[in-house]
């Protein structure tokens, strides 16, 4: 991606680099690895994810501790809403990765159509000149290949 005066261009290179690396790659593996992105899908109920999974809020063998009973349990919904919040930024992210690289294709198709079809218009335009020189009286050939055999024939003449 480079600047110039103001306006970005965005290369299909820097679109499929930016979907692959930097979304399905690193960002990712940072929701796979990050320590307090862990402990908070620990806190959320996903056993094993962290170093904790539950706050302990005063002494555990104390049950009559009303305040703290309700801290831990708004604390574990709060994780608990917390994790469902990230994973569906971390899917909504993949979808936009997988949406980054079909537009990306769509792009590169569209330029190789255009390619085509200019390439067939031009070869189109020079069908009936061509063939005004390759002795068929002005007859213009109906395929690119009877052209570019009389652009052969011709070069060798």
């Amino acid at each position: 991606m480079a600047e110039d005066g103001g306006t970005y261009k965005i290369s299909s290179e820097f679109l499929e680099s930016f979907a692959r690396d930097r979304i399905n790659g690193q960002f990712v593996e940072e929701f796979r690895n990050d320590e307090h992105l862990l402990k908070l899908y620990g806190y959320g109920g996903m056993k094993g994810a962290g170093t904790y999974d539950t706050l302990r809020a005063g002494n555990p063998d104390v049950k009559e501790i009303g305040a703290a009973k309700a801290l831990e349990d708004r604390f574990t919904k709060f994780a608990t809403d917390m994790v469902g919040i990230l994973d569906g930024l971390k899917e909504g992210m993949l979808v936009l990765s997988d949406k980054v690289l079909n537009v990306n294709h769509i792009t590169q198709q569209g330029e190789q159509d255009a390619k085509d079809i200019a390439l067939q218009s031009m070869m189109d335009d020079l069908k009936e000149p061509l063939a005004m020189f390759s002795g068929s009286g002005g007859k213009s050939n109906t395929t690119t290949e009877s052209t570019s055999d009389n652009l052969t024939q011709n070069k060798d003449s």
